[in-house]
């Protein structure tokens, strides 16, 4: 699967980037890519397309990484939303998936809620059924100390 990706170029703390098209699996150093297809600065957002070759290559199947995929929406090569493309390498949650976890750490507390309700419950009726063990010994032994000795 081919991809339209970034390969950096340039001097420490001075980025440069050569928007290339790569077989997925390989990364593209070395010159190790199809073609290459643009450029982009990140300090100062200059970016140049060849949008025929872009084109082309979507067309091929090539499929743009995330912020190589946002730049050509900004520049308006292609007509799709923008990518959710974060520092964390984690997409940003939807509104709907939030909302199904609140719903199931919701569900989640009352089980613990439940749980230690159970655990209490059945603290007291140990308790609860030492206690009645213990009057029956009381019992048990008043008995026997009213009972007469055979002697």
């Amino acid at each position: 699967m081919l991809k339209i990706r970034f390969l950096r170029t340039g001097k420490k703390h001075q980025p440069y980037f050569k928007i290339v098209v790569t077989d997925k699996d390989n990364p593209p150093r070395g010159g190790n890519f199809k073609a290459e297809v643009g450029s982009f600065k990140p300090k100062s957002k200059e970016a140049e397309f060849d949008e025929e070759a872009i084109k082309h290559w979507l067309e091929e199947g090539a499929q743009p990484s995330g912020r190589v995929h946002n730049l050509l929406v900004e520049e308006g090569i292609i007509e799709e939303e923008k990518k959710a493309v974060h520092a964390s390498g984690e997409p940003e949650e939807t509104e709907e998936e939030k909302e199904t976890e609140d719903s199931e750490e919701k569900v989640e507390e009352e089980t613990d809620e439940n749980e230690e309700e159970q655990k209490e419950k059945e603290e007291v009726e140990e308790g609860e059924e030492t206690e009645n063990e213990k009057a029956e010994e009381n019992e048990e032994e008043e008995d026997d100390e009213e009972e007469p000795k055979d002697e």
